[in-house]
């Protein structure tokens, strides 16, 4: 966590400088004591001898040379923290020095290192932008050493501690020290257990003082979160941890949990930072991407497991009597009684308030991960009664159930590896999954249980498609996953039933607990996750060239018949207003590229030409016949279906207008461009509409297609709109910005003359083909894939037989 500005003026870094001296002075006198043990023994000799004298020598002797061994440790220690005394002086003054620097330039920054143009200053953004770069910069360096010197400083720490309790009990000091911290974890855990049974809470605040600390650093955490691995965690921090949550059992972290943030709701700053040291260990020793340094082999030293924690914290989290995904006939416990539940209730609620203290950054394990996923779904679906509302036996309501579901997922959404073994249904070599596993039974009553409108639906698929594309921030290894996750989950909600039954996609558009509504009335939030997560993929799956998103299975995603695979998918999206107008919006986003492509390629030799056409009529196939699919399923009649069709097609282009100028910024999301622009959560009445307004939609996706070849082809020529080619008219000059053509929104408000779109596609047309581009060469495989899908939602009959009940 970033320090704010005036928590780092606050700090004084000659503080540590004065500890580092004290340390020394303690040593000293501890040494000096030690030494004179020896010769208090040899005075001791003239009275005393024979085999007790020797026995109490030698131990004498031992104990002094623990007590030397303590005393390196205590020096080291005190090495640390002079050595971050300096290091910190110089990390902090840099930091100062660059905000002052910015401040004498004009500039002010805030409490949270933004820089910004002061009042009444004629600071130019060039040098508020330098600034910013400059503070930044001075800021990272900065966290780095603070989160590096910590690690430093706790982990030596924990050595004085290892061999501090090695002094006086006769311990082997030839034992390396990471054994020594495993047995202090070993020892506090059993005193946690105790704490917890008899309320000791002096006992627990003891306890909660010596936890050594886990720190990571930001790019350790952003290492995690790709799901690369970190092998720099010191050995003894991983030993206390394992030994502590061992030993103490579920009890004893439950309850050092509980009483932490009890204190920590008073007021106390300390228990919050220890509560999160709590947390972040639990995530730390179960994920198998977290190590101590590396084997001969390279593979990692001691990585974490989901075995690490304790059996019957494992027994809370992984025990499931309710569900599909059912794997016992009751709940973990003694008793057999309805005791066992209530403290399965009691005790999930405890849990997942605890593991939610853990730190962003820190990752649960694989394992981990999948199993609070699984235990989320399980205690969604109460009993074996479609729609119940409660547990049985204690009648647990779903109303108090589905915090401790948030919890889970808010956690175990932070490893994507495991989101996408649970899409997908296949696990790792090192992490199987069970045989039986499907991805129905725990995805699917997560996406059909009714979350509370007043939190919002759970965070389980947006990072999807933000990981869809490999960049700067995104690499292959992250988009591969992302490709996957997005073809197990498209596979998931548009399968059909088999032999009789019920298939996913007619279940999601008529949710039986819910009065048979859709996805997306019932869970928007999570329809426009999807959404978000499958726009990147809609290149794979209108079969188009040049694609940059990896991973994805295009057959494994849409089934055999991939064509109504296509269309459930577009359907599903349709079932809710904004995640409707993105995934819409993007088709026709995707086609404006692939025109402004085929412009960009006259002239060149390619064999790309005729698919950029195809993949566009593919989509906008696939689009009509979603649209027309949910209407149908909405109950609307012909001429209703068609005149909600246009409508939102209608939105769909604005949509796509807004992400071709960039509404929301460069890295705004379907959804959070087509959330700008919905004004309303009414659904328009469907009115008689006059047979011109049926022309619109088609309009002006000619007028975007047509304006984007253009744009793509005078790319290729500076002077392009210098000479008026033969059958074309002087392109307005309200087109240009300077030599540049400006925005098609720009051009349509820039002058009132303009009848309406076709008139942008009639000049753009004009120019192409003046400039030799047979557009037909595109629009004609356009027309033939696009007419290809018109026959699947005819009408309403069609599209119960062969889109909603069908398999694929």
């Amino acid at each position: 966590m970033t320090p704010t500005l005036s928590t780092v003026r606050s700090w004084n870094p000659q503080a540590l400088t004065e500890i580092a001296a004290g340390l020394t002075a303690v040593d000293d006198a501890f040494t000096a004591e030690m030494d004179r043990l020896p010769r208090r023994m040899d005075d001791a000799h003239h009275d005393w001898s024979g085999v007790s004298y020797d026995a109490a020598y030698d131990r004498v002797r031992a104990e002094c040379e623990s007590a030397a061994k303590v005393s390196v440790e205590i020096r080291e220690l005190a090495r640390a923290v002079s050595g971050a005394a300096d290091r910190m002086y110089w990390a902090r003054d840099l930091a100062l020095s660059k905000v002052d620097a910015a401040v004498r330039e004009g500039c002010v920054v805030a409490d949270d290192w933004d820089v910004a143009a002061a009042a009444g200053s004629d600071c130019s953004a060039e040098i508020v932008e330098a600034h910013r770069w400059a503070v930044g910069s001075a800021v990272d360096a900065l966290v780095r050493e603070d989160e590096d010197l910590a690690r430093l400083v706790e982990d030596a720490l924990t050595q004085v501690r290892t061999r501090g309790d090695q002094v006086g009990d006769g311990a082997d000091t030839s034992r390396p020290v990471e054994e020594g911290a495993g047995r202090l974890g070993r020892e506090d855990g059993v005193a946690l257990a105790a704490a917890a049974a008899s309320g000791d809470t002096a006992a627990l605040d003891r306890i909660a003082g010596q936890l050594p600390g886990q720190a990571l650093t930001p790019s350790e955490l952003a290492d995690l979160a790709a799901g690369k691995e970190v092998s720099t965690v010191p050995q003894s921090v991983r030993d206390y941890y394992g030994e502590l949550y061992r030993s103490a059992g579920r009890d004893g972290v439950l309850a050092l949990g509980d009483h932490l943030k009890a204190q920590e709701t008073i007021g106390n700053a300390a228990a919050g930072r220890q509560l999160n040291a709590v947390a972040n260990g639990i995530m730390l020793v179960s994920n198998e991407n977290i190590g101590s340094g590396r084997n001969p082999d390279g593979s990692l030293r001691s990585p974490g497991s989901y075995n690490a924690l304790p059996q019957d914290l494992r027994d809370l989290i992984s025990t499931r009597p309710s569900g599909p995904d059912a794997n016992a006939d009751w709940y973990p416990g003694n008793t057999g009684t309805i005791e066992d539940q209530l403290i399965f209730f009691r005790d999930t609620e405890r849990l997942g308030s605890l593991l939610t203290e853990s730190e962003p950054g820190f990752v649960p394990g694989t394992e981990l991960s999948r199993e609070l996923t699984r235990q989320a779904a399980s205690l969604g679906t109460p009993g074996d009664v479609p729609g119940a509302t409660a547990h049985p036996g204690a009648t647990m309501s779903l109303d108090r159930v589905e915090p401790m579901m948030r919890d889970y997922l808010e956690v175990s959404g932070r490893n994507h590896e495991a989101m996408t073994q649970l899409l997908t249904g296949e696990g790792s070599p090192e992490l199987p999954l069970d045989e039986d596993y499907a991805p129905t039974d725990t995805i699917v009553p997560l996406l059909t249980h009714d979350w509370s409108g007043d939190v919002g639906d759970p965070e389980l698929f947006g990072w999807i498609g933000e990981n869809a594309v490999p960049g700067p921030e995104v690499s292959t290894t992250e988009a591969e996953q992302a490709g996957r996750a997005a073809t197990g989950l498209i596979s998931l909600i548009t399968a059909g039933g088999a032999d009789g039954d019920t298939g996913t996609f007619e279940t999601l558009m008529n949710l039986p607990a819910n009065d048979d509504n859709a996805l997306g009335e019932v869970n928007p939030g999570l329809t426009r996750q999807i959404a978000d997560a499958v726009t990147p993929y809609l290149g794979d799956i209108a079969i188009g060239p040049e694609l940059q998103t990896l991973g994805f299975d295009r057959h494994a995603a849409l089934g055999t018949n991939e064509d109504i695979g296509a269309i459930r998918l577009a359907t599903l999206m349709n079932t809710d207003d904004i995640a409707s107008a993105a995934f819409n919006g993007a088709i026709i986003d995707q086609t404006n590229d692939y025109a402004g492509r085929f412009g960009e390629l006259h002239g060149e030799s390619s064999n790309i030409r005729h698919q950029l056409g195809a993949a566009s009529g593919r989509l906008l196939g696939i689009m009509d016949q979603g649209l027309r699919a949910e209407a149908y399923d909405g109950g609307l009649d012909d001429t209703a279906a068609e005149e909600k069709r246009v409508e939102r097609t209608k939105l769909a282009v604005d949509v796509a207008t807004k992400m071709v100028v960039g509404v929301g910024g460069p890295y705004a999301t379907p959804v959070d461009v087509a959330s700008s622009l919905w004004q309303s959560t009414v659904e328009p009445e469907y009115k008689p509409l006059p047979d011109e307004a049926f022309a619109t939609d088609s309009n002006a996706l000619g007028a975007q297609r047509a304006y984007s070849m253009l744009a793509g082809l005078a790319t290729k020529d500076p002077d392009f709109f210098a000479t008026t080619p033969d059958g074309a008219e002087p392109i307005p000059g309200y087109w240009l910005d300077g030599d540049k053509l400006r925005p098609l929104p720009e051009i349509l408000a820039a002058n009132a003359k303009i009848r309406d779109a076709s008139d942008i596609a009639s000049v753009a047309e004009a120019w192409m083909h003046g400039r030799g581009l047979e557009f037909e060469r595109y629009a004609s495989p356009l027309t033939t894939a696009r007419d290809d899908f018109s026959g699947y939602t005819t009408d309403d009959s069609h599209y119960r037989s062969r889109i909603l009940g069908e398999g694929k």
